[in-house]
């Protein structure tokens, strides 16, 4: 039982290391846009003339539908069950 505590001991601290180390890196990574930049962005840049970036929404899902009929063969008593 205390090796056992002892390798999960070991295998935390060896996980805690690797978070302080993506932390680490994370602070010093360069920034990328924030807007994504096309084509025609370039070539407005280019031409000297500031544009405003484009905005896109995405919708995504699904639909569900439930539905029941009564036929009236059934006891009215019963109904539903």
């Amino acid at each position: 039982m205390q090796k056992k505590l002892k390798q999960l001991e070991s295998e935390l601290l060896e996980l805690k290391e690797q978070m302080s180390a993506a932390a680490e890196s994370t602070k010093t990574a360069v920034p990328g846009p924030s807007v994504p930049v096309t084509t025609e962005t370039r070539e407005a840049e280019q031409r000297g003339e500031q544009s405003e970036p484009s905005s896109t929404i995405d919708f995504y899902g699904f639909v569900m539908l439930d539905s029941g009929y009564d036929f009236g063969t059934n006891d009215p008593n019963w109904f539903d069950s």
